[in-house]
C-alpha cells in the first residue's frame, strides 16, 4: 500500500485494528472461511501483508478478535429483548433465536470456534478472548436469573452453554452448500435447510422447561 504511515498512537492503532476487523467480516459474509487468507483481508482492508503482521500473525486472530465483537453485541441484544419477553419457555425461545438469526457472521465463527479460531491463536490472545466470553456469559446469566429466579447461576450457566452448542452445531446444519444439499438428496435425507430459527425456537424453549423442571 503506497503511503501507509505507521500508525503512532493508541487511536490509531485502533482505527488499524477496525479496518483489518471490518475487512475480515467483509469477506467472511461472501465466502467460506476455508477460502480466506491473510493476503487476501491486507487487500481488502488496504494494507500489504508486512503491515497486517504489525497487527495480526493469523487469520483466526482476526476472527477471534470479531467474534469478540460479534459476541458482546448480541450478548447486550439478547439481555434487553429477554426482558422484554414473558417469563415463560416461549419468552426465552423468542428472545434467543429472534436475537441469533439475524446474526449469521456470529454463528458461522461459532460453528468453527473450537476447531479453527482457538487453535491458530497465541495464548494471550485466547485468554484475551476468554475474557470477553466470561464476561458475555456473565451478563447473560444474569439476564435469565432475574427472568426465572428459580434458576441459580450455575443453572443458567449450564442452559446456556448447551444452547450455543446446540446452535453452533444447528446453523451449518440449515445452510448447507449446493454440494452437500445434493448429496443429502441422493440418498434420501430430510433437508434443514431454512429451519435454523424454528430448530433454534425449539431447542431453546425444551432446554429452559428441562432446567426450570429440574430446579423445582
Amino acid at each position: 500500500m503506497t503511503g501507509f504511515e505507521r500508525a503512532r498512537s493508541e487511536a490509531q492503532k485502533a482505527q488499524r485494528r477496525d479496518a483489518l476487523l471490518a475487512a475480515a467480516a467483509a469477506l467472511l459474509d461472501g465466502q467460506d472461511f476455508d477460502g480466506i487468507t491473510l493476503a487476501a483481508i491486507a487487500r481488502e482492508a488496504g494494507f500489504t501483508r508486512s503491515n497486517l503482521y504489525k497487527y495480526y500473525r493469523t487469520r483466526e486472530a482476526i476472527y477471534l478478535d470479531l467474534l469478540s465483537r460479534e459476541l458482546t453485541d448480541w450478548t447486550a441484544a439478547f439481555a434487553a429483548a429477554l426482558a422484554l419477553e414473558p417469563a415463560t419457555s416461549a419468552g426465552f425461545a423468542a428472545a434467543w433465536a429472534g436475537t441469533l438469526s439475524p446474526r449469521p457472521r456470529l454463528l458461522r465463527l461459532l460453528a468453527i470456534l473450537h476447531t479453527h479460531l482457538e487453535r491458530g491463536v497465541s495464548l494471550e490472545r485466547l485468554v484475551a478472548y476468554k475474557r470477553v466470553l466470561f464476561q458475555a456469559m456473565t451478563q447473560a446469566v444474569a439476564a435469565l436469573c432475574a427472568r426465572w429466579p428459580a434458576l441459580d447461576p450455575e443453572a443458567a450457566e449450564g442452559l446456556l452453554t448447551v444452547q450455543v452448542a446446540t446452535v453452533s452445531g444447528l446453523f451449518p446444519m440449515t445452510h448447507l452448500n449446493a454440494r452437500q444439499q445434493q448429496a443429502a438428496e441422493a440418498v434420501g435425507f430430510r433437508s434443514y435447510a431454512g429451519r435454523f430459527e424454528g430448530l433454534c425456537r425449539a431447542a431453546a424453549q425444551a432446554g429452559l422447561a428441562a432446567a426450570l423442571a429440574e430446579a423445582g
